[in-house]
């Protein structure tokens, strides 16, 4: 829902793309015992800012070792976007997704995309262009007959 209206934490913006986070996935985890909030710093954690100043030079490890193996599983599950190729799935190799002309991380590239390669595609062809707005609707027949409210606890719950 913090996509879909436009106020995605940064949190959330972080587990979606891989990048560390102060906070853990699970909140209630023994694993935020050692965040601390600073009223000049802000919100830190004292063992990455422990390891800094000792002259860490890997701090990506310091930051993979400060989180417990249930933490790391909920933070692996909230990695949607594709970072390193390395960890590309075999599926991704294979068509559809290997004949794809672009694959975007985001949604406003990828509208705009289409909506060039329509007016391309329409010009060429000496074709009309029509423009309508899309509406969204759940996929499932169940879902649309709930009410707004009942909705959002739906999809609250299902983002948890």
């Amino acid at each position: 829902m913090q996509c879909r209206n436009g106020n995605l934490h940064v949190d959330m913006y972080a587990f979606f793309h891989g990048l560390p986070t102060f906070t853990s996935p699970l909140s209630a985890c023994q694993c935020n015992d050692d965040v601390v909030e600073d009223k000049i710093l802000g919100r830190y954690k004292k063992s990455w800012a422990a390891a800094f100043m000792r002259g860490c030079t890997d701090m990506a490890a310091v930051i993979a070792d400060s989180e417990c193996a249930a933490c790391k599983k909920v933070r692996q599950e909230r990695h949607r976007v594709l970072t390193q190729l390395q960890h590309v799935p075999k599926e991704l190799h294979a068509p559809p997704f290997s004949e794809a002309p672009a694959v975007y991380s985001f949604n406003i590239p990828r509208y705009y995309s289409l909506q060039v390669r329509a007016r391309e595609y329409a010009k060429q062809h000496n074709k009309q262009l029509s423009w309508c707005y899309a509406r969204d609707v759940p996929l499932h027949p169940g879902d649309r007959d709930l009410s707004s409210e009942k909705l959002n606890q739906k999809i609250t719950f299902l983002a948890l």
